[in-house]
């Protein structure tokens, strides 16, 4: 019933139970963080899934829910919050592929989805996220190659790729991320030479 809310922090306090579907109906949530659900680094799942109705929240800029014992797939309803700028999912338990269809959240700046146990390749579409100033996806199961798409991410100043079992060469394209301060590729099978 608290349709006029904003703001919703939770952090650091022993919650059980999941996510409930109800949170669709918060249509003014700007902000969210369920984050450091107690005992902290506590990966075993058993705190739900993501409900596929945060798809509802139009205006959410912030999704934290670092820390959370979160199982299941990320929701491709994810790709209707158009105003996302910030997702933290890491050091949960969530599985399947990363949806495509994040490719559409253009004006998100940060993304955080390591310690997970996420498969499948990185979408080419990832490339869309123009405006990822920080990319964080090391410790999953992730494989394939590198999209040559990454070399649009031209605003991109960290990148974490480590412990995963990406291969094949770096795409030239990369060689445009001219903003790139911090690369973290150790613990893949990447080899060829690193574009400049």
């Amino acid at each position: 019933q608290l349709i006029k809310l904003q703001k919703l922090l939770i952090t650091h306090n022993p919650l059980t139970g999941t996510i409930p579907s109800s949170i669709g109906l918060l249509a003014e949530l700007q902000y969210i963080s369920l984050a450091y659900r107690l005992p902290l680094f506590s990966r075993r799942g058993g705190g739900g899934s993501i409900p596929t109705e945060i798809g509802l929240l139009a205006g959410l800029k912030h999704c934290h829910f670092y820390l959370n014992s979160l199982d299941g797939t990320i929701p491709t309803e994810m790709s209707l919050l158009a105003g996302l700028t910030l997702i933290d999912f890491s050091t949960n338990n969530l599985s399947g592929t990363i949806p495509p269809t994040m490719g559409q959240l253009t004006k998100l700046e940060k993304l955080e989805l390591n310690q997970n146990e996420l498969n499948g390749t990185i979408p080419s579409l990832m490339g869309l996220l123009t405006g990822l100033t920080y990319m964080h996806i090391s410790s999953n199961k992730l494989t394939g190659t590198l999209p040559s798409t990454m070399g649009l991410l031209t605003k991109l100043q960290q990148l974490h790729l480590n412990w995963n079992s990406l291969g094949g060469s770096i795409p030239t394209e990369m060689g445009q991320l001219t903003k790139l301060g911090i690369l973290g590729n150790y613990g893949n099978a990447l080899n060829g030479t690193i574009p400049t």
